[in-house]
């Protein structure tokens, strides 16, 4: 039986929420090791959750569901929102991602919304600090973005590669 014949409900579902163009399909083609997800400049490029499979040692079977931005607008925009927030029903992991070099309130609220919906489905859940490298001199992200302190944070930068073992050692655990 092959990685993609394997039953959805025998695989382990991540899924990668955040805003728009916050590197949520570069992490996936980093942690796939393959560029299979669609990336751009461009805010919005995914549209619709993409799932992606991958054998994940010591886990097994793994899917990675990246999703639209959280904070697209518009009555479509509104629509994809709802789609990525279905997409969490369907997650064993959430991965919600931030970009390092956007540290505003904006986004405080919105990872504050997306913890308080991860809690209710009593989803695990990791805060992902992406483009790290774009930051320079020390930073406490946790304080930056007020993530609370129960909740665990890897920093990466997609690009590079950086961050991405430890990433993928979070997922792990």
């Amino acid at each position: 039986m092959g990685l993609n014949d394997t039953p959805s409900g025998n695989r382990y579902t991540i899924g990668l929420f955040g805003p728009r163009n916050v590197g949520k399909s570069s992490l996936v083609n980093k942690l796939l090791g393959q560029d299979l997800v669609l990336t751009s400049e461009v805010a919005g490029t995914t549209t619709d959750p993409v799932s992606k499979s991958m054998e994940l040692l010591p886990i097994g079977p793994v899917l990675f569901v990246d999703t639209a931005g959280l904070d697209d607008e518009g009555e479509l925009g509104l629509k994809r929102v709802d789609k990525s927030y279905e997409a969490l029903r369907k997650c064993d992991l959430a991965l919600f991602v931030l970009d390092a070099s956007r540290q505003s309130g904006k986004f405080s609220e919105m990872a504050e919304q997306f913890l308080r919906e991860s809690r209710k489905r009593n989803m695990p859940t990791i805060v992902v600090i992406n483009k790290c490298e774009s930051v320079e001199g020390p930073v406490s992200h946790r304080e930056c973005f007020d993530i609370p302190a129960d909740v665990p944070i890897v920093c990466t930068d997609a690009l590079s590669g950086s961050g991405i073992e430890d990433l993928k050692q979070a997922i792990i655990r």
